[in-house]
Formats: structure tokens, sequence, C-alpha cells
């Protein structure tokens, strides 16, 4: 359409970082303990969790973050 004004939008929909998010859910994991906390150094076995992903922005943003923090918060995440 040659009358409608288009805008790039791309730089609206794409965070420049996941750290807001990603501090939201610490805040959270903080709160209601979401997942146990992490084994003595010792016995470090990750714990398992299932992710369920149904391939909308939200599941696929909350995989992005659990895949960051996977390591550190001691989690084996099975998509």
């Amino acid at each position: 359409m040659s009358g409608v004004p288009t805008h790039d939008l791309s730089a609206a929909i794409k965070p420049q970082s996941t750290a807001p998010l990603a501090s939201i859910l610490a805040a959270a994991q903080q709160r209601h303990a979401l997942f146990p906390a992490p084994a003595p150094a010792g016995n470090a076995r990750p714990q398992p969790v299932v992710v369920a992903v149904s391939g909308g922005v939200d599941s696929v943003v909350l995989l992005h973050l659990l895949a960051h923090l996977a390591a550190a918060w001691k989690l084996e995440l099975h998509v």
C-alpha cells in the first residue's frame, strides 16, 4: 500500500538484553523456590526439569532464559 507509512518495529520487539527478564525470573525463584536448591558441591547432579514449549513467544523466551540459567542453577532441561 503506497499511501500507508511503514515503520521498522524490529527494535521495539527485539529486546537488547534478557537481563531484565532474567532478574524477574531470579526474583521469582528466590521468592517461590520454583526449583530445589542445588546439592552440595560434592553431589552436584543437575535437577531434571521438563519444559513444555508450544512454539509461542512466551514459552520460547522462558526456554531461552532457563537455558542461560541452567548451569548456574544446576538444571538439566528436557524439552
